[in-house]
């Protein structure tokens, strides 16, 4: 019953799969390989830091720089080094995998050996959670949770890892980043209100007519340099492919 049960859940995460890896054309190739790789979203990273260090003191700057770290650290590696090799799930682009064959690839890429659980899910979802306990403001939970859930279905789409992969990598690393917040939040002393209203002051502030200013928020730092880096990967997939 129970290996029945298996079965037909592995049908369904590779038919899932499958349908929403058919939806290929070249520039979200492009576009989806820029998205998934690690380098592509430091301007992100450094605006959430300076988000940290114009809301917090060093103390909680510390503190929250540490959970961070933990957080991504503890979900990947219970992914990576515990749990893949327990399960030795092939990733669908495997060519050891027979799935593979139906698999639409981009530029070679093919992954690693095994994909359960996804890395990219864990410590995606790791860091929105952690990051949207801490900030605690609706805009930024958005927007991060949307990062994750992009930066998590890239994988899908270059076909690297099941929808099953990824689910499991979002509910464990939601899971560990909730917690190392819970045990960072232990031994942070200062009030959240006033660490709040030091972000909405302005980093910046552009005279632009007479009467009125531009402000920039760190909130709206982070926005806005997250949406500079996808209209600079559009362009350049649109130069490439268009």
């Amino acid at each position: 019953m129970t290996t029945t049960i298996l079965e037909a859940l592995n049908t369904l995460d590779a038919d899932i799969l499958v349908f929403f890896n058919s939806f290929h054309n070249s520039f979200f190739d492009t576009f989806m390989m820029h998205a998934t790789g690690r380098f592509t979203w430091i301007p992100m990273y450094i605006a959430i830091m300076c988000m940290l260090v114009k809301a917090f003191k060093t103390r909680e700057i510390i503190l929250y720089a540490i959970g961070i770290t933990l957080t991504i650290l503890f979900a990947d590696q219970i992914c990576a080094t515990f749990l893949r090799p327990m399960f030795e799930r092939l990733r669908p682009s495997n060519l050891e995998n027979p799935l593979s064959a139906v698999i639409h690839v981009v530029d070679g890429y093919r992954g690693g050996s095994y994909g359960f659980p996804s890395c990219h899910g864990a410590n995606s979802f790791a860091l929105a959670v952690f990051l949207s306990l801490v900030f605690s403001r609706k805009r930024f939970t958005i927007f991060i949770f949307a990062w994750a859930i992009l930066n998590s279905y890239s994988r899908i789409y270059l076909g690297v890892h099941y929808p099953g992969d990824i689910l499991a990598g979002a509910i464990i690393g939601s899971t560990v980043g909730y917690g190392v917040y819970r045990i960072v939040g232990l031994f942070v002393k200062e009030r959240r209100e006033m660490a709040f209203a030091r972000i909405k002051r302005p980093f910046f502030a552009i005279q632009y007519n007479p009467v009125g200013l531009i402000q920039l928020t760190a909130n709206d730092l982070v926005l806005v340099m997250t949406g500079a880096i996808i209209v600079v990967i559009s362009i350049i997939s649109f130069k490439i492919f268009v």
